[in-house]
């Protein structure tokens, strides 16, 4: 059965073609504009989800790439510290055993009592330098603070950072109304740091006239308090992170001692960046102490006793000090296995820092393979091959010129015709 076929059916179903060769012209065109291949969702959802799977991936290793360089500074400006302390024990304990071998009972040779007290100063100066080097910044932020990274983690009571007085004796002595130091207007906060609550005179925000007897009125804050007795041997408290240093770990210094920096590094995995003071300055070891052995006949026996310790590096120091300032040959002795246990621990401070820059160095690596996959992946679903898209465009240029040119044959003849 034939169809009849009428001029607005040939008009229509032209028009239905041309608006479909314009749409595909258009379509190539946006591709070749924004060089890529999906221009809208529906060209290729699942190739979107590719994109878009591909596009967090490469976000993710640009967060991770930067959290690495600032952890790769920040084990270099460790590692530089390590060094330093290092150095500074070694240097220390290279004078003990000279101080160790050589008694020099008489007094006068070079490691006699005289000359102890000299090298005296030397150590003392050694350690402050431990004392600067446990206060280490990178870019403004203390290496060995832990969460603590604004604040200097270590104080001392030394006369040179007295902030409020200094006395004699203990700070309980100034609430002691049988002190010579008593106070009234102190409270004492906390005695271990030294910190007191004192009125301190500020300006009256109030009152404009200065002489008016209220402008300055007392505000009581907490200030810290620093005391030393009359010896020149005091030995120097350090605090951490206001806490007293000292080997016995509480509730607060096991808090202290877990404040551990992380940065996402790769995927799956957090790399520990920082070391705490206490993971620094902490040292445990052992006296060996030679004694004649009580169950031996046989002349010159020996038996080593071994005697644990744990001190914090700063305690070492002062102590070496106090031992050369009183030539004091079983502390000097006891210095010398002192600084060898502390140069044992920084050492294996140091090689734990090269296993984690190592292992940073190997995520590194594996980040980089993973961004050449992703961005492989974002290329193959989105990017175009502009030879071919040109070529498809030429062709449906001139499938478009054709339809022109056909469509135009197609509507020419009318009714208007056959009536002339």
């Amino acid at each position: 059965m034939n169809m009849r076929i009428t001029n607005s059916m040939l008009v229509n179903n032209f028009l239905n073609n041309m608006n479909n060769n314009l749409n595909r012209m258009n379509h190539l065109q946006a591709q070749m504009a924004a060089n890529k291949r999906i221009i809208n969702i529906y060209d290729d959802p699942v190739g979107v989800i590719k994109s878009m799977n591909a596009r967090s991936g490469l976000r993710s290793l640009e967060t991770y790439s930067a959290n690495h360089n600032n952890a790769t500074t920040w084990l270099a400006d460790t590692e530089d510290a390590l060094k330093s302390m290092n150095e500074v024990i070694k240097a220390a304990y290279e004078t003990a055993v000279n101080q160790s071998s050589d008694p020099g009972n008489d007094g006068t040779t070079e490691n006699g009592a005289s000359g102890r007290e000299a090298i005296a100063p030397y150590i003392q100066q050694l350690r402050d330098e431990v004392f600067n080097i446990a206060n280490s910044r990178m870019n403004g932020k203390y290496l060995f603070g832990g969460y603590n990274t604004t604040t200097q983690p270590f104080t001392t009571r030394m006369e040179s950072q007295m902030q409020y007085t200094h006395f004699y004796g203990d700070v309980d002595d100034l609430t002691d109304p049988a002190s010579d130091n008593y106070d009234e207007s102190v409270e004492v906060v906390n005695a271990q740091t030294g910190l007191l609550r004192k009125p301190i005179l500020e300006r009256n925000p109030e009152i404009d006239d200065p002489e008016d007897p209220d402008y300055m009125i007392p505000v009581y804050k907490d200030v810290p308090v620093l005391y030393y007795n009359n010896t020149d041997d005091a030995a120097t408290d350090i605090t951490y992170n206001a806490l007293a240093f000292d080997p016995t770990y509480d509730a607060d210094k096991q808090y202290e001692a877990s404040q551990i920096i992380q940065y996402d590094v790769g995927f799956g995995y957090r790399a520990a960046i920082n070391y705490t003071g206490l993971d620094l300055m902490s040292v445990t070891g052992v006296y060996e102490t030679s004694i004649p052995d009580p169950n031996s006949q046989e002349e010159g026996a020996e038996i080593t006793i071994l005697e644990p310790f744990q001190k914090n590096i700063h305690q070492i120091f002062d102590d070496f000090h106090n031992a050369l300032v009183n030539d004091d040959q079983v502390g000097i002795a006891r210095a010398v296995q002192e600084l060898q246990s502390a140069q044992t621990h920084i050492m294996q401070t140091q090689a734990d820092v090269g296993g984690r820059t190592n292992r940073l160095d190997i995520v590194a690596e594996r980040s980089a393979d993973d961004e050449y996959l992703y961005t492989k992946m974002k290329s193959d679903v989105e990017d175009i091959d502009l030879a071919e898209i040109v070529m498809w465009y030429s062709m449906a240029e001139s499938v478009y010129n054709a339809a022109l040119y056909s469509g135009g044959r197609i509507i020419q003849p009318s009714l208007m015709d056959y009536l002339r």
